[in-house]
């Protein structure tokens, strides 16, 4: 039996859960790439940011990466309009249990820490009265 191996997004979900025990709980992305590309120097790193925030629950550019019915912002088009009114995929909300809820930003988008509920709330995307995804603290 094989297994396949983790995909580049829970490499660096480790690497980040790995430096922020040792970094007094918070981490930096230019942290998260220097370990990412000293463990994996054949894979690259430029997109190591985009993985960070898609792992942030209050982080805005999460709501390109998600599935969910709505426009990602003003300007852009609405996607799945067939999941209006859908419990599956509307409203979504911030879950320890889900693996990409991983982290919490702190300062301007550069320092991180593990998301915790107790501490950080609970968090969803809503949508405005123009479809406009947006991020909320609950």
């Amino acid at each position: 039996m094989t297994t396949s191996a983790p995909s580049k997004w829970e490499l660096i979900k480790e690497i980040t859960k790995d430096l922020c025990l040792t970094n007094n709980g918070r981490v930096t992305i230019n942290d998260v790439k220097m370990k990412f590309e000293e463990l994996y120097p054949l894979k690259t790193s430029s997109d190591i940011g985009d993985d960070i925030r898609m792992m942030t629950i209050n982080s805005k550019s999460r709501l390109s990466h998600l599935s969910i019915y709505g426009k990602p912002s003003i300007n852009s088009k609405l996607r799945y309009p067939n999941f209006k009114d859908s419990i599956k995929e509307y409203p979504r909300i911030s879950d320890p249990k889900n693996a990409r809820d991983v982290l919490f930003y702190l300062e301007d988008y550069s320092v991180f820490e593990l998301y915790e509920p107790s501490k950080h709330g609970i968090w969803e995307i809503v949508l405005n009265e123009n479809d406009v995804n947006f991020i909320a603290k609950r």
